[in-house]
C-alpha cells in the first residue's frame, strides 16, 4: 500500500476502534433505528415526499434535486466505487455479542448510507439552502450511525 495511505488507514482504524469500543445500549438502539430508516434511502425519499406535498415550488424542486442526487450517487457508490476500493467491513461482533444490526454483504467503503445522506442534503441545499439546515445534521447522524454500529 502507498505509504501515506497506509498511515491514513492506520489512523482511521485507531479512530474507529475508539469510537466503537464501548457498548451503549440506548445510543445503539436509537442509532440502529436511524440507520435502518435510511436503508434504501427511504428516510430521504420520505422527507422528499413531505417537501413535495407540503412545500411550495422551491421545496418541490429541492426534493426532486435531492432524489436525483441520491440516484446518481447510489449508482456510483454501490456499483463501481465499492468494488474499486474493496475495503472489508469491520468484525461482525463487538465484545462477545453480535452487532445490533445485520451487515450488508458488500464492501464498506464508501458508505452507501453516508453518500446518499449527503447527496440528498447537497441536492436540497443547492436548490433551497434553508431546507438543508435541518437535513445536514440528520445526514451527519446517519453517517455516524454507520460507524458507531460498526457497519461502515
Amino acid at each position: 500500500m502507498f505509504r501515506p495511505l497506509a498511515a491514513l488507514d492506520a489512523f482511521d482504524r485507531r479512530l474507529f476502534d475508539r469510537l466503537t469500543g464501548q457498548e451503549r445500549r440506548i445510543i445503539d438502539r436509537n442509532l440502529k433505528r436511524l440507520s435502518n430508516s435510511a436503508n434504501r434511502s427511504m428516510l430521504w425519499l420520505t422527507i422528499a415526499a413531505g417537501m413535495a406535498v407540503f412545500g411550495g415550488h422551491r421545496a418541490r424542486q429541492a426534493a426532486l434535486r435531492g432524489a436525483v442526487a441520491i440516484a446518481i450517487t447510489s449508482t456510483l457508490v454501490n456499483l463501481p466505487l465499492k468494488y474499486v476500493a474493496r475495503r472489508d467491513r469491520p468484525p461482525r461482533r463487538r465484545f462477545d455479542r453480535p452487532l445490533p444490526i445485520s451487515m450488508p454483504g458488500s464492501f464498506s467503503f464508501p458508505s452507501g448510507h453516508s453518500a446518499s445522506a449527503f447527496a440528498f442534503a447537497t441536492g436540497v441545499g443547492l436548490e433551497h439552502p434553508r431546507l438543508a439546515l435541518p437535513i445536514l445534521p440528520l445526514a451527519s447522524a446517519v453517517a455516524y450511525s454507520r460507524v458507531h454500529l460498526r457497519d461502515c
